[in-house]
């Protein structure tokens, strides 16, 4: 049987100071460790603003996953998550 990693614990994120910003979207591709911790992250496409994109890589380079499973055993695996903002909440799905 597998498990695929989910998320844990992770920071709420920051709003952007600038509150004018449209909804927008980012897909992050993360790669979690064994033990639960981020190794790396893509930015897929964002839709947000470049410095408020890198707030959200940040906060998620940060956060604890559920590693994914394999018969069992946890190991290395690549999850798309999606944030997607529709302000003033920001919602992860």
């Amino acid at each position: 049987g597998e498990k695929m990693a989910y998320v844990l614990d992770v920071e709420e994120l920051p709003l952007p100071e600038n509150t004018r910003i449209p909804g927008g979207a980012i897909y992050l591709k993360i790669l979690i460790n064994e033990s639960g911790s981020v190794d790396k992250i893509e930015i897929l496409t964002s839709t947000l603003p470049e410095g408020y994109a890198a707030k959200v890589v940040s906060t998620f380079n940060k956060a604890i996953f559920s590693p994914a499973l394999i018969a069992g055993l946890p190991v290395k695996s690549w999850r798309i998550i999606e944030i997607g903002f529709d302000l003033p909440e920001p919602k992860t799905s």
